[in-house]
């Protein structure tokens, strides 16, 4: 039910946005696999017009520095 918080433990919060690590951790996960399959299809057909593409997915992977 309507809970009223009092102004001390209220958090100010404009968009009411909590994010989800269990979420963040899949996309990563799916990300660095889709990064990698690129990265062995370009090195498979000698297609080095996709570098690009590789190095930003690994630039962009936050478990990356």
């Amino acid at each position: 039910m309507f809970e009223l918080e009092t102004r001390e433990t209220k958090e100010f919060s404009l968009f009411k946005y909590h994010p989800s690590l269990a979420a963040a951790v899949i996309f990563i996960v799916l990300f660095a696999i889709t990064t990698g399959l690129h990265g062995f299809q370009a090195a498979k057909r000698r297609t080095y017009y996709f570098i690009p593409l590789i190095i930003g997915g690994i630039c962009k992977s936050p478990t990356v520095f």
